[in-house]
């Protein structure tokens, strides 16, 4: 889960706040093999992931035909 939360400054007086003045909330399902790493430089959240398993499977899928 990912959360924001923008603090009030009283001290200034602002024009126009937009989307970044708001509070914001995401939740992410990654898979049990996932490693995950996150930067924050320049206040911009850099989120990396990787598959820790090199191991591929493949399945067929069938497909139905209808004419």
């Amino acid at each position: 889960m990912i959360r924001g939360r923008q603090q009030d400054d009283k001290a200034r007086q602002y024009i126009h706040r937009g989307i970044a003045a708001r509070h914001f909330q995401r939740t992410f399902v990654l898979a049990r093999d996932a490693g995950a790493g996150a930067d924050l430089k320049k206040r911009l959240l850099s989120i990396d992931l990787a598959r820790l398993s090199r191991k591929r499977s493949l399945r067929p899928i069938a497909i139905n035909e209808h004419e």
